[in-house]
């Protein structure tokens, strides 16, 4: 039979334990099979309302940008060339498309180093949110999101 492993917040991990010591988790614990089905059950179904209210902000992004987005897990900045370079256009196209982007919302200029780009604020708060990366929440100064609130084990 396939198992399943969960890696868990110590709130969780408490909260699951109380509940296994209680009647019902007791009752429902003499039924493992039973009772991995309906964990998986009711995971399967708040996922799915999740990706129905809120789509991942990946879905929302065209193929280039998709392409382009990984680049921001190693730096805050991008040059049209270096954007050209990784799509394999042609010179001079970067800049272009950079304009267009930032009028998207998906880069913004940065106002410290003219002809370089920033990831836009909005892309960088859905993504976050989603993948809970904390780095680009503290170096562009946004509140925190659901990845700073989490605690520890």
């Amino acid at each position: 039979m396939p198992r399943v492993t969960l890696e868990v917040s110590g709130r969780w991990d408490r909260e699951w334990r109380e509940f296994l010591a209680t009647d019902l988790g007791r009752e429902l614990a003499e039924e493992p099979v039973f009772l991995g089905d309906l964990v998986i059950t009711a995971f399967l179904e708040a996922a799915r309302k999740l990706a129905r209210e809120r789509p991942p902000a990946r879905r929302k992004l065209d193929r280039p940008m998709r392409r382009v987005l990984p680049l921001f897990n190693d730096t805050d900045v991008l040059t049209p060339p270096e954007i050209e370079l990784v799509l394999g256009l042609e010179s001079g196209q970067g800049e272009a498309l950079c304009r267009e982007w930032a009028e998207a919302g998906f880069l913004e200029p940065d106002p410290i180093h003219p002809g370089r780009f920033v990831l836009g604020r909005d892309v960088v708060r859905e993504t976050n949110e989603i993948t809970h990366r904390t780095a680009l929440w503290v170096k562009k100064g946004i509140p925190a999101g659901p990845a700073l609130n989490r605690e520890k084990k």
